[in-house]
């Protein structure tokens, strides 16, 4: 390590060589807490969800995000229809809009649009002032009823965190059993994992303050997610 115009700087090829120098070194046998044998795991019942049925992993979704407090809704067609949109700008006083740049988000946008409502591309700026903020996730998980954002998807973190509302439009192919599917998936991408994932099980809350449960503190205070079929 050396110091350079005031920054520190180092031999990052040589820390990771020495490190993996180590780590292929054999290690002796752990006498303290040996390996159990092999024939132990015979008859053990594999770890799974009680709350996934593998039969039935769309209605395991709608079942889970019902019980993770997100509002939602099944429409057997591409897009939300116009009647659902003009029901929600109502309840929640929906007038700015901002939309992630993904193709059924900027679908609904432009649907919200022609409704009335004021709907601009993510930004930082526009998300601020926005009361609902369009997403469509890269997976939604079955067995926990969560929803993932990539980062490697324009406003798709933005839009989901910032605007009081989030409304997420979830392709049924989009569903996956669980979060290991979604690293697996992840895996298999040429361009490997995103910088970043956020995964949504609910709206934001909290209950550090005194014990009471407080609903948009660090996020939206309403997650409505429309599951379609693509």
């Amino acid at each position: 390590m050396s110091v350079a115009a005031g920054r520190e700087t180092g031999d990052r090829h040589g820390f990771l060589a020495r490190a993996a120098a180590k780590a292929s070194r054999s290690h002796g046998a752990n006498l303290a807490h040996p390996m159990p044998p092999a024939s132990m795991a015979d008859g053990l019942v594999p770890i799974g969800y009680r709350s996934l049925d593998p039969a039935d992993v769309v209605g395991s979704y709608l079942r889970n995000a019902k019980g993770a407090l997100l509002d939602v809704h099944r429409h057997g067609a591409l897009l939300p229809d116009d009647n659902f949109l003009r029901a929600l700008i109502e309840a929640e006083g929906i007038r700015k809009v901002v939309v992630s740049n993904e193709v059924l988000a900027v679908l609904v946008g432009e649907r919200l649009a022609t409704l009335g409502c004021a709907v601009e591309p993510y930004s930082r700026e526009a998300a601020i002032d926005a009361d609902l903020g369009v997403t469509c996730p890269r997976w939604g998980i079955a067995a926990t009823g969560s929803l993932v954002q990539d980062s490697s998807l324009e406003g798709s973190r933005g839009a989901s965190l910032v605007p009081r509302v989030h409304l997420a439009i979830l392709p049924t192919d989009r569903i996956v059993s669980t979060t290991a599917d979604v690293l697996s998936n992840f895996a298999t991408r040429t361009d490997g994992m995103p910088a970043n994932i956020v995964l949504i099980s609910g709206p934001s809350r909290t209950g550090d303050i005194e014990m009471i449960l407080t609903i948009g503190v660090h996020g939206p205070v309403k997650v409505i997610v429309c599951v379609v079929d693509p």
